[in-house]
């Protein structure tokens, strides 16, 4: 398979999709340290 260069609706696409991805697990480990600060915990 030979890798092409991607247009911009692909780049903006790919963008788009890793930044959502790096949000949620941002905010799965606020949750997370919210709850063991809560627990007491840490």
């Amino acid at each position: 398979m030979v890798a092409s260069k991607p247009d911009k609706e692909e780049y903006k696409m790919s963008l788009k999709i890793t930044t959502i991805g790096v949000v949620i697990i941002g905010i799965v480990a606020f949750i997370i340290f919210i709850l063991f600060r809560l627990i007491g915990g840490a």
